[in-house]
């Protein structure tokens, strides 16, 4: 299966020097416009497959496993606390 999602977006800028740019006809000499367009594709490949009762339990197995490890990490790895407000140090 194939899927997908493609954007297409616009967006205008536009710079003008104050006061010279609101003089009528005059005006337009000092502004300037900038126009930016992007194109983004999101694809999705879905590749179906029959999996048995034992390999699903399987997998949900090593999941987990993978999860406590990340888990244990996370709580072994010290945080920053936060910063003293007067930068850390004592001097006078």
């Amino acid at each position: 299966m194939i899927g997908g999602l493609i954007q297409d977006r616009t967006e205008e800028t536009t710079s003008a020097v104050p006061f010279f740019s609101e003089i009528p006809v005059l005006g337009e000499l000092f502004k300037q416009r900038d126009y930016e367009s992007r194109k983004s594709e999101l694809v999705i490949l879905i590749k179906p497959m029959i999996a048995s009762a034992e390999r699903y339990r399987q997998d949900i197995g090593e999941s987990r496993q993978r999860i406590r490890e990340l888990r244990r990490i996370m709580q072994s790895t010290d945080s920053p606390g936060p910063e003293p407000a007067d930068g850390g140090g004592n001097e006078r």
